[in-house]
């Protein structure tokens, strides 16, 4: 057991269950305090784009690729939340974006953990 490895899956584990956090408790206080959560998770997806960069493995770009599409939904609905706090905008649009957004985050973040097991099971037996 390498422990680069297990950090490299933990910190994945992490950025994935903290973008769920935030997309689950998002839509069901769509004006509430999530500030807080959604910078947890970005912080977790921005920690995993600086690790996927040292990847030296075939699917390594895939990885990145994945990873940066996570982080870029996320610091978008980011903005959005932070436009719509600082102007005092309570839209159903906004919210309806920012779950649409940590929703595609999520997605990419669900893609990358599958071709990660994939990965160690096809490579690492």
């Amino acid at each position: 057991m390498n422990l680069k490895e297990v950090m490299y899956g933990f910190f994945l584990l992490l950025a994935l269950t903290s973008n769920f956090t935030f997309f689950y408790s998002y839509q069901y206080t769509l004006f509430g305090s999530n500030i807080f959560l959604l910078g947890v998770a970005i912080f977790f997806n921005l920690i995993m784009v600086f690790r996927k960069l040292n990847d030296e493995h075939q699917l390594g770009a895939v990885f990145l690729s994945t990873s940066i599409v996570a982080l870029l939904e996320l610091i978008l609905a980011g903005l959005i939340v932070v436009y719509s706090y600082y102007y005092s905008i309570e839209s159903e649009a906004f919210a309806s974006s920012v779950i649409s957004l940590s929703g595609g985050a999520l997605l990419a973040n669900i893609i990358s953990v599958g071709m990660y097991v994939i990965y160690t099971i096809k490579y690492k037996a």
